[in-house]
């Protein structure tokens, strides 16, 4: 009795490679506008988290103005030990010792750049450089009677 040899197939033959590649690459065109969309999205809530830290932050430093009797001109007051520095009851525009002094930033994830009464945050991308209209303004109060202004720009997140 003559013993029957079987042929074992050892790996996958060409048309299976291609079918699969066919469904990845099916799969990656819808997965990757979905994950960049989703990427956008993010950059744009943290701008957002970023307006409303400076918004607290701001409030919080004028609230601690007015119970220590400061409410306008320049002085400072202190929080979470750290001296902030207020122009007309409010955090001034100053990267290191006005409104950044009362919401510290995280400088992995945010570039400050002050121009007299207004600062910026852009929101970090590769971890170096900002995203174009991808911001945050902070704008310093004018008077005692105006509070410092905080605007938000997202349409490039």
């Amino acid at each position: 009795m003559k013993k029957l040899k079987r042929n074992r197939q050892s790996g996958f033959t060409l048309v299976e490679l291609i079918a699969v590649m066919v469904i990845l690459g099916i799969l990656a065109a819808f997965a990757v506008p979905r994950f960049i969309s989703a990427e956008s999205n993010a950059r744009a809530a943290s701008a957002k988290a970023l307006a409303g830290a400076l918004n607290a932050g701001s409030s919080l430093a004028h609230s601690l103005a007015v119970i220590s009797g400061f409410t306008s001109g320049a002085g400072t007051v202190t929080m979470e030990g750290n001296a902030v520095a207020l122009t007309n009851g409010y955090p001034t525009a100053a990267t290191n010792a006005g409104i950044a002094a009362a919401v510290p930033i995280d400088t992995n994830y945010y570039l400050g750049t002050a121009s007299g009464s207004v600062v910026t945050f852009g929101v970090v991308v590769s971890g170096t450089t900002t995203q174009a209209n991808c911001y945050v303004t902070y704008t310093q109060a004018s008077s005692t009677t105006s509070p410092a202004a905080i605007g938000i720009t997202t349409s490039g997140c």
